[in-house]
């Protein structure tokens, strides 16, 4: 009796992944980076880590986060049985740190991407999305604060509004 109420638990839980993800935040990483038991990403070098905003219920963002600037990614995307699929547009803006003249430019240029998927799986009392595919393994959801943050910081951004050009 016990097991069946876990396994009902367990599955209205996941029954209700694609409400629970709708307009989050989370951050993506390699394998390297994520700790399994406190469910957490810990990336630990330049450019090996990215942030995924689910913008609307059918748009997402994506931004690099490197030292040097940052690319910005976005397109469309649909959850379906737990399986979380990122359709890209095939353009990407670089922004580029001119050191000399302490200024930001960005650069839209095409770029090919495959789809990419996530499935969408408990960790501890969250849930995390484990990739397949080249682009990052994991992702763990952002607190409500930093979500607001960078959802602010995409409003703001040039680099995100070259991409809807």
């Amino acid at each position: 009796m016990k097991s069946l109420i876990v396994a009902i638990a367990f599955l209205s839980c996941h029954a209700s992944f694609g409400q629970t993800l709708r307009e989050k935040a989370f951050t993506l990483g390699d394998e390297k980076d994520f700790i399994a038991n406190s469910c957490e990403l810990m990336p630990e070098c330049d450019c090996c880590s990215a942030e995924l905003v689910l913008l609307t219920t059918s748009t997402f963002a994506v931004v690099d986060r490197c030292v040097s600037g940052d690319t910005f990614y976005s397109g469309t995307y649909s959850i379906k049985d737990s399986i979380l699929t990122l359709v890209f547009k095939q353009k990407v803006v670089n922004e580029e740190e001119d050191e000399g003249t302490n200024t930001t430019k960005q650069k839209l240029r095409p770029f090919t991407l495959k789809d990419q998927t996530f499935k969408i799986k408990p960790c501890g009392k969250s849930l995390i999305l484990e990739g397949s595919g080249a682009f990052y393994k994991y992702g763990v959801g952002l607190d409500n604060a930093k979500e607001a943050e960078l959802r602010q910081e995409l409003g703001k951004s040039i680099a995100f509004k070259m991409l809807d050009k």
